[in-house]
């Protein structure tokens, strides 16, 4: 993944509220699965390294969450995150991921979506009775 992102002012990451839900395509619509993670302090997230996302931005360019400096960054090669990082067993199907960010008086951010699809892998897998195959 690459982005380019024009940061309009300088932000301290302390200062920052993270939610992130996962939606399910399910009736030709995503409807909310009930997992919600909220990052109460994006920096200290960072520091934690949390779901690896400090090691998998490292890759892309000199990103630091706790002192976002005003200007353009460059993020190139982002992905993907480490493999230890994503569930072991998803089932198959189309899936979407939002964040959004705040300022921890209200003030939007960002608002993020990425959206996947999940299919089985192998063709033996697809094949196997188990799968429905």
């Amino acid at each position: 993944m690459n982005a380019s992102i024009w940061i309009l002012q300088d932000v301290d990451g302390r200062k920052i509220v993270s939610f992130t839900k996962l939606y399910l395509f399910l009736s030709n619509s995503f409807k909310f699965s009930g997992i919600q993670i909220k990052v109460p302090n994006v920096c200290k997230m960072w520091k934690d390294d949390l779901y690896g996302i400090r090691t998998a931005m490292r890759k892309c360019g000199d990103v630091d969450l706790c002192n976002i400096k005003k200007g353009l960054w460059h993020l190139d090669n982002c992905w993907p995150l480490e493999s230890k990082y994503y569930p072991k067993r998803m089932p198959p199907g189309l899936y979407k991921l939002s964040m959004e960010s705040k300022l921890l008086d209200g003030t939007p951010l960002v608002t993020l979506a990425w959206y996947a699809k999940v299919s089985l892998y192998f063709k033996q897998m697809k094949s196997n009775s188990s799968f429905g195959g």
